[in-house]
Order: structure tokens, then sequence, then C-alpha cells
């Protein structure tokens, strides 16, 4: 499952220790602050500004394939990792942490709290109860329902009849029972019968007369021009049969488009957690700020506006946080939808659950490409769903060219009467062979002629829909391979982007600490990298919606999750 880079699904480690507390309200984890050197940002008690920016780390890929534990496996969200292991919280002072804190690092369960919600976890669940994909495979046994219907047509018949007279000259009674079986090849059938009779029967009905102990045949009947290739018994069953796999690739394409939807949920609700991290860490800039600056006035440090100032910053922030908040708690109502709990009702994930980050960008992860659309000229359920169209279109053809020809049959019988001479005579005490046939011919056969001129329509316009649907899933995958590194190089640059604001934030920093800058510039800068940090993550979640719509389109089952 390749869309997410090599790692089978997106779980990072959770908050612990000092950072648990530090996460922000709803339980959104908030990435690491660091400058762009990597290094931690020393906070000012008069002036406590830190750039943020989201890391994105190996030890994500460590912790999906049961690398490095311990410290790196309970990194926090809104933490970053010194050289020595320790966590600091986001935007705080480096401090040591409790030795009971440390204790429960790499052990989210030992804290008390549930790993990072995973993309497997939500493709499994969507895929087991999304009720769209139950509907289409209740069809699916729907299809098959009929297609057992349909084999009725071939089933065993048992056929039982009598009569006798109760008055009149003749006293003759008699009871026949037959045992037909249809079969496939020349519209063939088979049948064995005993016939048993007594009394006495008129002349005309002389046939009625069996020996003491009955008389027993078998015998079938073959179809020669008219059924011998098709008839409406093995043309229903093949219409059936085509049926079935219609159901079963509407199927796999409710599969396609559910998992692909649930995915593009999961990816947005881990966006809105982001955006919301990156809004709370810009607010606890201004709160800081706020209690710095009460002590500088208050001291005779500052001017009061100042205060005011930060006020209003500390408003439109809240704001942005409050917006943000609103957000990431709709992403994952839309989330619910696909993540289910195991009585298939919707769930609502656990904010703290969302992971802090989007794993790196796998370089040569188009390196497929042609193979890819081969695989999807071949695999796309739209091109079966017309191959079956086809297949319907060619049964019609083939059933109406069957009506054009003349009904030629030929059977034989071979009938053996058992026990003493009755009131038929001696006739009767022999082994008899029947050879005969039937023929018959429409002299006007219009049914038939519209009937192929329909079907040849059919497949004339099946043949197009193909060929421009085979066209445009080419073209369409194409377009996303294009969409997909235009989006890893917005990403790039974005990152570029996040960089050059965090260098640009701690300058101006040492500027206003050197009296060359003012409180409003500061401001602008800390805006400037909050705003650099959005445009990242939604250049990310562009690029991995992308991703997912590529593993879509090129029918990519695995990375979907659909076995």
């Amino acid at each position: 499952m390749a869309w997410l880079g090599v790692v089978p699904g997106l779980a990072v480690g959770p908050a612990s220790g000092a950072a648990a507390a530090a996460e922000p309200p709803g339980g959104a984890r908030v990435a690491p602050l660091t400058l762009s050197d990597g290094t931690a940002d020393p906070a000012d008690p008069a002036d406590p500004v830190s750039p943020t920016r989201p890391l994105l780390t190996l030890d994500m890929l460590d912790r999906q394939q049961g690398g490095p534990s311990g410290a790196s496996q309970g990194a926090s969200p809104g933490a970053s990792q010194g050289a020595g292991g320790s966590q600091t919280p986001a935007g705080a002072p480096s401090q040591s942490r409790s030795a009971e804190a440390q204790a429960t690092d790499g052990d989210p369960l030992a804290a008390g709290r549930r790993p990072p919600l995973t993309r497997d976890e939500v493709l499994e669940s969507s895929l087991r109860h999304m009720p769209r994909i139950l509907e289409a495979m209740a069809q699916f046994r729907a299809a098959q329902g009929d297609m057992v219907s349909a084999m009725g047509a071939f089933d065993l018949m048992v056929k039982s009849e009598g009569f006798a007279r109760a008055s009149g000259y003749y006293d003759g009674r008699e009871v026949d029972g037959q045992v037909r079986q249809a079969l496939g090849p020349f519209g063939a059938e088979v049948y064995g019968g005993y016939r048993f009779s007594g009394g006495d029967f008129p002349i005309y009905e002389d046939k009625s007369f069996t020996n003491k102990l009955g008389e027993a045949r078998i015998g079938f009947v073959l179809s020669l021009l008219r059924d011998r290739q098709i008839d409406g018994r093995r043309g229903e069953v093949r219409r059936a049969r085509i049926e079935r796999e219609r159901a079963e690739i509407e199927v796999m394409l409710t599969q396609i488009g559910v998992q692909y939807q649930a995915l593009s949920a999961y990816l947005r609700w881990i966006a809105a957690g982001l955006r919301q991290g990156i809004f709370v860490d810009l607010l606890a800039l201004a709160e800081r700020r706020q209690e710095a600056l009460s002590r500088r006035v208050s001291a005779g440090d500052a001017a009061a506006i100042l205060l005011t100032e930060n006020r209003q910053n500390l408003a439109r922030r809240a704001t942005l946080v409050a917006q943000a908040k609103r957000d990431f708690v709709n992403a994952g109502l839309s989330l619910a939808q696909f993540y289910r709990d195991a009585a298939g009702e919707p769930e609502t994930p656990d904010p703290a659950r969302a992971p802090d980050g989007y794993p790196p960008i796998r370089q040569g992860e188009l390196m497929q490409v042609e193979n890819d659309i081969q695989r999807a000229r071949v695999a796309r359920p739209e091109l079966a769903l017309i191959d079956a169209s086809l297949d319907r279109a060619r049964l019609s053809l083939a059933l109406g060219r069957n009506e054009l020809l003349p009904r030629l049959q030929f059977g034989s019988e071979v009938s053996r009467d058992f026990g003493a001479v009755d009131l038929g005579g001696p006739s009767r005490d022999s082994t008899d062979t029947i050879v005969k046939f039937s023929f018959s011919v429409p002299l006007q056969r219009r049914f038939a002629e519209g009937r192929i001129s329909r079907a040849q329509a059919e497949l004339d316009a099946l043949r197009y829909r193909r060929q421009f649907t085979a066209e445009r899933i080419e073209l369409e995958v194409r377009r996303l391979v294009n969409d997909l590194r235009a989006a890893a190089e917005t990403v790039r640059l974005a990152d570029l982007e996040v960089d050059q604001a965090q260098t640009m934030q701690a300058a101006e920093r040492r500027r206003f600490r050197e009296g060359g800058s003012d409180f409003f510039v500061v401001n602008r800068r800390e805006e400037a990298t909050a705003d650099a940090r959005v445009r990242l993550v939604d250049a990310q979640l562009q690029y991995f919606e992308a991703l997912a719509n590529y593993r879509a389109a090129t029918a990519d089952l695995g990375a979907l999750g659909i076995r």
C-alpha cells in the first residue's frame, strides 16, 4: 500500500508527560516548535515568541515498521525531541520531566491513551460496515438467487396422470408416470416413463392397452436448427450469469468509491487537526506575551498601549482557533460516516487519536505509470461493466439469430411391455423403437429481424462507449500523475516557505530585543509563519488526496484496503 509511503498505516505516537498538558482544546495535537536550523528556540520571559512548524521525521516510519521504541515511539505531537531523547512541550521552556512521565514514553496504553487512528483502521471499518457496500453485496446475493432460479429450467421434472371410466360400455383405466430432464447441448431432452392399463378400451384408444405388468419407455429429443446453439432456457441462464457478474462488478465499483471517500475524509480530518494545532500555537504565543507585557507595564518598562494591541491579537487568534476547532469537529463527523464501531454505527473518532502529521513524500512514487495505466485498462470496474453489457447484447443477438432459423427436431423412443398378454393382444409383446421428427418455419420473421437489428445497434454503441471510457481512463491517470508531480513540488516549496518564515521570525525577534523592530512587525512575522505552516498542511493534503485518487483511478485495491 504505497499511497502513504512505505508504511501500512499513518500512525504517530501520542502525547505524553508534560506535552499532554500542552495539548489544545478538543485533544488536537500540535507539531514541535523549532528554529529553521532545527534547534530549540529559547523562550524570553519578556517576549516569548517561538516559531512553529510540523516536523516530518523518520521516526514516524520507525514506529510503523516496528523500529526504534522508547522515547521515539512516545514522541508527543506537541513536543520536540532533544538529542538525549527528552521531550519539550511546544512553545514552552525546555525542562526535565518527571520519572513517571518518562516511564510511560513509547507505551501509549500504559499512559492510558489510545494510539493514533491509522488509515488501515478506517479502511477496514468502512469496508466491513459501510451501508453502501453492504447494499451492493446484498444486490449481488440477489443476483445469485436469480442465477439459481434460471437454472431451475433444467430441473428434473416428474409428471403423472391417469384416468378411469366410471360408467359406460368400456371399463378401461390407465396410469402414466414420466420423468423428463432438459439438457443444454442441442436443446436436448431425455425422458423415461412407465404406463399401466387395465380393462377394455375402444378401438380409437387402442394405444392405451399394455400387458399385465405395464409398459416402460425411454427416449430423447434433439433440436437440429433452431435451439441447437442457444434457446430460451440456456439464454436465461446466460443472462442471469451476466447479471450476477454485473452485480459483482458493482460491488467492486462501490468499494473503490467508498474507500476513496473514506481515505479522503481521513486525510481531511488529519489536516483539520493540524490546522487547529497551528492556531493554538499562535494563540499560546499571544497569551504568554500578554502575561509578560502585564508584568513589564506594571513595572513601568512598557507602554500600556502594547497590552491593548496584544489583546486585539488575542481576540483575532482566538477566533482562528474557534474556527479551526469547528472545522476539526466537522471533519471528525464526516469521518464518522466511514469509521464505525463493531455494531456498524458511526463512531466519531477521538480527537486525541489524530496523527500529528503526514509522512514524508516518497521519491519515485510514480515510476510505474505505464504499468498502472495497463492495469487500469484491465481492472477498472467501469470497463468491466461495459464488457458485461457487451456480453448481454451479444446474447440478445444470438437469440435473435436463433429465432430466424426453422425448427427441426429429431427424436427416438424405445418401449417394452412386461408380463402376460392382456386384452390388447400379442402385438404389445415386443420391444418397439420409434424414430420421429418435426419441422416448422414462420413465413414472416419480423420479430427476430427487429431483435437482431436492435442488438447490433447496441453492440456498436457499447463498443464506442468502451473506446471512449478506456481513453478517458488513460487521460485521467496521466492527468493525476501531472497533479501529483505538481502537488509534490508545491509541498517542497511550501516547506521551503516555512523555513524562510521561521528564519524571518527569529530574526525579527532578535531585532525587537535589540530595539530595531516593533511589536506590530513581530506579530506579523508570527502570523506569517502560521500562514506558511497552514499552506504546508494544505499542500500535503492536496498531495495525499491526489495520491489516493491515483490509487483509485488505477484500481490499486491493496492501497484502498480492499481484499
